[in-house]
């Protein structure tokens, strides 16, 4: 009769070796172990877009846990965002409707990542953002009463939105206001070449900000004095504020 296999402890403790040995470089500050960053660069569990409300499901999922690659993949080529002309006449006057995926795709990473600013101040990225699209109502597009099939209009009462930034200037904005989105089947959709063109997949082409005017619009994004209440922004002046000015 055969022996059970039994795992030689030789392997162990040459892996317990090494672990010790690069330990020991790296107290010493010899050699040059100095392991990657782990970059989370994936969505595992979010399902795809492969119909409107799993769209909005992996929107949220993106935007949430930070990740550009994927958040950019569910903008259509002809991506537009227009601010809202109560809370954020100033945006609407620099950029109309023209404010398109490069713009929106910039904005995003330098939210995420931090960025300089026009006035060379560094802008630390975002610590952590809770997203809730809660209360969405999923509707054919009015523009397209007979293409309900390609086209919906999605209707967000009031996102919820809250981002901490860290570093040495501690910040922490909340945004509260109604949106509304428009998707379109990636069949019909103006897509980039590495973006799936099937008609089960679902991209966002408009978003459009619905904001009203809020009472104390915060003309810059600062930092927030130790024990002062969150600021209250609109998503259009956060966006506007996380680019270069053209």
């Amino acid at each position: 009769m055969r022996a059970p296999f039994r795992p030689s402890a030789a392997p162990a403790a040459f892996a317990l070796f090494a672990l010790f040995a690069l330990a020991t470089l790296a107290a010493s500050g010899c050699g040059t172990f100095d392991p990657p960053p782990i970059i989370d660069d994936t969505l595992d569990g979010v399902p795809i877009n492969d119909t409107p409300q799993n769209t909005m499901v992996r929107f949220e999922a993106a935007y949430e846990r930070k990740v550009p690659v994927e958040y950019g993949k569910l903008l259509a080529s002809n991506f537009r965002f227009t601010f809202s002309s109560q809370s954020d006449p100033t945006l609407v006057a620099t950029y109309g409707s023209n404010w398109g995926k490069d713009d929106e795709i910039e904005s995003t990473l330098h939210l995420f990542e931090g960025f300089t600013n026009d006035q060379g101040e560094r802008q630390n990225p975002a610590a952590s953002i809770a997203l809730s699209l809660d209360g969405a109502s999923f509707i054919d597009d009015p523009a397209r009463p007979d293409s309900g099939g390609f086209y919906k209009y999605v209707i967000v009462p009031s996102v919820s939105l809250t981002i901490e930034i860290g570093g040495t200037d501690p910040a922490i904005y909340e945004i509260s206001a109604p949106h509304d989105f428009y998707l379109v089947r990636g069949d019909i959709a103006l897509l980039d070449p590495d973006q799936d063109a099937g008609a089960n997949r679902w991209y966002l082409y408009r978003w459009d900000d619905k904001s009203v005017a809020l009472a104390s619009a915060a003309p810059r994004l600062a930092a927030l004095a130790p024990g002062q209440r969150p600021a209250r922004i609109t998503w259009g002046h956060l966006k506007g504020s996380h680019v270069v000015a053209p």
